[in-house]
């Protein structure tokens, strides 16, 4: 221990008591700090822990630009097309010269659609019809049967890469419909919207379990954000994900894109995304293996031959946003792992306008903490910094 030096203004000065006390201090200023830091860590990694596990249990999904390919054989409106194991299968329509039973079938790849082919032909003639596939099968709901009726009469029928068996029919849609579209995932059909036995544009979703032996009974669900028909849906069934392209809402024809996500309790929030190339009705639309592709339909122009796809692109989910309607309490739940926030912004190739979408980064909130932690230590050490003192030693 160093001597005391006296003084008979200031006392004595214990340099030896001063070290110690500055040591005191410094580890106290370090101790506070690592507190700090560490509540600081704390809170990121809670966050990072929680708000991941919202975004990992499902994906988004946005279009890319589309592009042509193999046109379909006649010039066709009010069709109604489906994929399945690399296939795609297109039922009955309107040709020009009236209303057709004709099925044609074409393989599909990332490169677009291949040639066409017939196979086998529908009950009746057929238009404005929904068809959807699932485990082997196609299942076709509801139309105008070319007498012209509407009808709500419902046929399946076995589906391979040599075309499509015999139709049966199954159990009947709940009303009169048509210029409805269904899509089919995990064991189940969801029918969306359509015209109804009074020519209304229909909000209504309905969904039933279908199997090898047909469909079952019918259950309404979500009702789609405006009464649309002549819309087309299609599922991307690895994420649970509803698309509907185009249609007429009542007020026109519109090109807007809607998806929400789906269960064996029935359909979850809808919300928009990237818009189709042409405001479009009568088109019909699938999404197998990250493409969404879609088949002719009625525009402005008239009826068109024009086939368009896109990529789907996997982007990042929300936390669940909720439905006040009674229908989706149960399917909210469900939603929690499929539904979506985008985080970029698309352009269709032949639109001039830009469809932006609500981004969402699950990383920042932790990001901010640690910059505020950060930010709070640096500036609690400036504040904590001792001052510079003078020992005043008297005369020895």
């Amino acid at each position: 221990m160093n001597p005391p030096i006296s003084s008979s203004i200031f006392g004595s000065v214990d340099f030896g008591d001063l070290s110690k006390r500055k040591t005191r201090r410094r580890a106290s200023g370090i101790a506070r700090i690592s507190g700090i830091l560490l509540i600081c860590l704390i809170i990121a990694v809670g966050f990072l822990s929680v708000e991941p596990w919202n975004h990992r249990t499902g994906s988004a999904e946005s279009i890319s630009a589309w592009e042509t390919t193999t046109s379909y054989s006649i010039k066709i409106g009010y069709q109604s097309c489906a994929v399945y194991s690399s296939y795609i299968y297109c039922v009955g329509g309107y040709s020009g010269s009236g209303v057709t039973n004709a099925v044609y079938y074409a393989p599909i790849s990332s490169s677009g659609v291949g040639t066409w082919s017939s196979t086998t032909s529908y009950p009746t003639d057929i238009y404005g019809q929904s068809c959807t596939v699932y485990s082997g099968y196609i299942y076709c709901v509801g139309g105008f049967n070319g007498q012209p009726a509407a009808v709500n009469a419902v046929y399946y029928a076995s589906i391979s890469s040599s075309g499509v068996g015999t139709w049966s029919s199954t159990t009947s849609y709940p009303t009169i419909i048509l210029y409805e579209s269904c899509a089919a995932n995990s064991g189940y059909i969801y029918c969306v919207g359509g015209s109804n036995s009074t020519s209304t544009a229909a909000s209504t979703v309905y969904y039933a379990p279908i199997s090898s032996s047909g469909v079952g009974t019918w259950s309404s669900t979500t009702s789609y954000p405006t009464g649309i028909d002549d819309q087309s849906c299609a599922v991307q069934s690895n994420l649970s994900v509803i698309y509907c392209v185009g249609g007429y809402s009542g007020s026109g024809v519109t090109n807007a894109v809607y998806y929400a996500p789906i269960s064996s309790s029935g359909v979850g929030t809808w919300s928009s995304t990237t818009s189709y190339s042409t405001g479009i009705v009568s088109l019909s639309c699938a999404v197998p293996s990250g493409y969404i592709y879609c088949v002719g339909g009625d525009t402005v122009s008239g009826e068109t031959n024009a086939v368009y796809y896109a990529g789907v692109i996997a982007l990042t989910t929300s936390t669940t946003s909720s439905s006040s309607s009674p229908s989706s309490t149960t399917s909210s739940s469900s939603a929690s792992s499929s539904s979506m926030s985008l985080t970029t912004t698309s352009t269709t190739s032949s639109s001039t306008s830009s469809h932006v979408v609500p981004s969402g980064n699950p990383f920042l909130l932790p990001a901010v903490i640690v910059v505020v932690g950060v930010v709070a230590v640096a500036g609690l050490m400036f504040l904590r910094r001792p001052k510079p003192s003078t020992v005043v030693v008297g005369p020895g």
